[in-house]
C-alpha cells in the first residue's frame, strides 16, 4: 500500500477502505533522504530476530556437539579418556604456539621492512637523493645488505651513473635540467614524475611497472647524453 495511491483517491473524491484510512492516519512522513519510521522499525526488528535465530542455532549446534562428545566419551575406558584429553590439550597447545609464532614472524618481517626503509632513507640523505621511493625500489630489487659497506658503496655509485635523475643537481654527473613534470594535473606517459605527488598520480594511472620502465628509459637517455657530451670535441 502506497500513500500516493491513497492521496490520489482522496483527490478524486473516492471512498477509502478501513485499511486505507488506518494507514493514512498512522502514516509518518519520512525525513529528507530517509525512509518511513515504521518501515525502519520493521527492518531493525527483522535484523534482531535474524541475529537471535542465528545465535540460538549456534547454541543448539554446540549443545549437540557436546552431547555427541559425551556419548563418545562414555564408550571409552578411563585410560582412553585420559589419552584423548591429553591429545586434545596437546593439539590446543600446538595451535596456540603456531598462532604466537605466526604473529612473531609477522612482527619481525614488519620490523625488518621498517629497518630497511630507514636505512635507505639515511642513505638517500647522505647522498642527496631526491626520489627516495625509487631508490627504495631498486634497493629492494638488489636485496641490498647494509652491513656490507662495499655493496652499499657500489650500489649508490651505480645509481649516480645509471640513474642521475634520482639525485640533487650538484650530485648528478654532467649538466642539464632535472627530468620531471613542472605542473599539476595528469602526467603524460613519456615524462618522468618528479615529486612524490606526481609519482603517486602516475602510478595510479599507469601502474608501478610503467613507472619503472619510464625511469629506466629516462636514465638511459641521460647516460647517453652524458656520454655524448664527454666525447664531443671541445669548442674554443
Amino acid at each position: 500500500m502506497k500513500i500516493t495511491d491513497i492521496l490520489r483517491k482522496i483527490t478524486n473524491g473516492e471512498t477509502l477502505t478501513q485499511e486505507e484510512s488506518e494507514f493514512a492516519a498512522s502514516y509518518q512522513e519520512p525525513a529528507a533522504g530517509g525512509i518511513p519510521k515504521d518501515r525502519l522499525d520493521r527492518e531493525i526488528q527483522a535484523k534482531k530476530d535474524a541475529e537471535a535465530r542465528a545465535e540460538a542455532a549456534e547454541k543448539q549446534s554446540q549443545e549437540i556437539e557436546q552431547r555427541l562428545k559425551t556419548l563418545e566419551d562414555s564408550k571409552l575406558s578411563d585410560a582412553e579418556k585420559a589419552e584423548k584429553e591429553r591429545k586434545e590439550r596437546d593439539e590446543a597447545t600446538e595451535r596456540r604456539i603456531k598462532a604466537i609464532e605466526e604473529r612473531e614472524q609477522k612482527a619481525v618481517a614488519e620490523a625488518e621492512k621498517l629497518r630497511f626503509r630507514g636505512s635507505v632513507t639515511d642513505l638517500a640523505k647522505t647522498n642527496k637523493v631526491e626520489d627516495v621511493e625509487t631508490l627504495l625500489l631498486y634497493a629492494e630489487r638488489e636485496k641490498l645488505n647494509f652491513e656490507d659497506e662495499a655493496q652499499v658503496s657500489a650500489f649508490i655509485e651505480t645509481q649516480k651513473t645509471a640513474r642521475p635523475f634520482l639525485f640533487n643537481a650538484d650530485v648528478k654527473p654532467g649538466s642539464g635540467t632535472s627530468p620531471g613534470a613542472a605542473g599539476g594535473g595528469s602526467l603524460p606517459i613519456g615524462k618522468l614524475p618528479k615529486t612524490v605527488a606526481e609519482k603517486a598520480a602516475f602510478v595510479r594511472e599507469h601502474g608501478q611497472d610503467a613507472y619503472v620502465k619510464l625511469a629506466e628509459s629516462e636514465s638511459a637517455k641521460q647516460v647517453e647524453a652524458i656520454e655524448q657530451n664527454r666525447l664531443a670535441p671541445a669548442t674554443t
